[in-house]
């Protein structure tokens, strides 16, 4: 399909011969306009791959502010066809980023020339743009954190979830100092540390980074890990950098909370195991003093019952001895009763449950 091309002369002989030398090298070329509301017009209506541009043409506007106006809303680029080459023109033009500048009178083949330079850079741009766009859109859709900068360390981008875990939007952000966004604190000292770029524009490589603590614009403080690595071109020459980086307080403290139940899994297994290895010995001890109790008892009542001072105190030191086992007994079935609350502990899952009405206040 051949580039479409809008021409802008107001010389009506002028600008039937462009049209037809274009269409003899192959182009589709509208009616030429002659002045700047006409051009805006054909832009519309035709979208034109490409616009022809004399300076010097009707209305209010002339081609430069005409062109201006055509590249900011419509993005077509433009070539100026012009007699005139003095500086202030030429510095005019330049300002609106024009694709290109033919003085008049010019040969077909300048003009082809022109035209197919003008159409390949407009391709590359189109092509890079996309590019661009496809590789911010990643970027923006991944889900860990990402912030980049210029060689001074001056933030270019930033992705939603970066915004949400520094509390900085990507506008606010734009231009500001990457220490100044990401504010990292030494987890063990408290003390501030410096930009993760730093050390990976020393290296050359990706550097990662332990845990360490980001300050959010609006104050707190969240767990993150993050790695840096600078942005380098074909030649080595570093042409900024870019930090990658999760928020992991969630996860730490997930992790802290599983690290206590296992602690407190393997407290319980250790009660259980002491509970069984105390209880076993204990058994045969309130057995014992049981019975001893039983038989001193028996004792003292004989003994009582015999009469006579030396009876009675013996009768006196059974009653004394049994006393103090049943002290031996009570220390003991106290014992008995906190091993059996070890048992418990130890067995989690046989505690009893009950509902709860949460109320709240």
């Amino acid at each position: 399909m051949s580039a479409c091309i809008v021409v802008v002369e107001d010389e009506a002989i002028i600008a039937r011969d462009l049209k037809r030398t274009l269409e003899g090298l192959g182009y589709t070329v509208p009616p030429p306009v002659a002045s700047g509301a006409q051009a805006l017009e054909a832009v519309i209506a035709h979208r034109p791959d490409l616009v022809l541009m004399d300076i010097r043409i009707q209305g209010e506007t002339d081609g430069i502010e005409t062109a201006a106006l055509i590249g900011k809303n419509h993005g077509t680029p433009v070539i100026y066809l012009t007699s005139y080459s003095d500086d202030a023109t030429l510095a005019r033009a330049t300002l609106t980023g024009a694709y290109g500048y033919l003085l008049k009178p010019f040969h077909d083949r300048d003009l082809r020339t022109a035209i197919e330079v003008a159409l390949q850079k407009r391709q590359l741009e189109r092509q890079l743009s996309e590019r661009e766009r496809w590789f911010a859109t990643t970027l923006r859709s991944i889900g860990d954190a990402v912030i980049a900068t210029d060689v001074g360390q001056r933030i270019t981008f930033m992705n939603v979830v970066a915004e949400r875990v520094t509390g900085w939007t990507s506008s606010d952000a734009a231009g500001r100092q990457l220490g100044e966004v990401m504010r990292l604190i030494d987890e063990k000292t408290g003390a501030p540390m410096g930009s993760p770029l730093e050390h990976a524009f020393q290296e050359g490589f990706i550097v990662e980074l332990p845990p360490v603590l980001l300050a959010p614009k609006h104050g707190g403080q969240r767990s993150i890990t993050d790695s840096a690595a600078p942005i380098v071109d074909d030649a080595g020459k570093t042409l900024g950098g870019v930090v990658v980086f999760r928020d992991v307080t969630e996860q730490r403290h997930l992790e802290a909370r599983v690290a206590r139940s296992e602690r407190l899994a393997a407290i319980g297994t250790m009660s259980a195991g002491m509970a069984h290895e105390i209880n076993n010995p204990l058994t045969y001890v309130l057995a014992n003093v049981t019975f001893a109790i039983d038989g001193l008892r028996e004792v003292g009542k004989h003994l009582r019952s015999v009469g006579g001072s030396e009876a009675e105190a013996l009768a006196a030191r059974v009653a004394e001895i049994t006393d103090a086992l049943g002290d031996a007994r009570e220390g003991s079935e106290r014992v008995h009763r906190i091993v059996r609350d070890l048992k418990k502990f130890g067995r989690l899952d046989k505690a009893d449950a009950s509902v709860l009405e949460l109320k709240i206040c």
